[in-house]
């Protein structure tokens, strides 16, 4: 039998990954609350931490999506999902680095998608690039171009 504590749970946990697989802002923001106030009943939810990671990321928070993994890891040191999610972040915050120390120069923010940065992770990124190129041969045609 399950309670209508679980249910809820289950339901907000649901609405959480939909929101994250459809990248839709929208219930992101609305399923948020609801997961903040299930890990203030139930702090120790490692699962609960993955999912609001994820909608942290997704609006744009990168430092309490980060928090909540790093929540989850410490509560769940197998936890698979919060391992990933974590190098993805790890992922994003070199290239947001990257983004905002060439912006502070005055330079355009370009990503090239030859590492491990994809354009899903651009999109993403609180500090989008300026520019996203596939590969280093459009950058050099853009910059030739740019000289005729």
């Amino acid at each position: 039998v399950v309670s209508k504590t679980e249910a809820a749970r289950a339901d907000v946990l649901m609405r959480a990954e939909q929101a994250w697989l459809t990248e839709n802002v929208d219930l992101a923001r609305r399923t948020k609350t609801s997961l903040e106030g299930i890990i203030r009943v139930t702090p120790a939810d490692s699962l609960s931490h993955v999912r609001l990671g994820q909608l942290c990321l997704m609006l744009g928070d990168l430092d309490a999506a980060a928090d909540h993994w790093n929540r989850a890891l410490a509560l769940n040191q197998s936890s698979a999902e919060a391992i990933e999610v974590l190098q993805n972040l790890s992922r994003l915050h070199r290239s947001t680095g990257n983004i905002l120390m060439a912006r502070r120069a005055g330079a355009l923010g370009v990503l090239v998608l030859t590492g491990e940065a994809t354009a899903e992770d651009a999109a993403r990124s609180a500090e989008p690039p300026d520019l996203t190129l596939p590969s280093l041969v459009e950058l050099g045609d853009l910059l030739a171009a740019s000289r005729s």
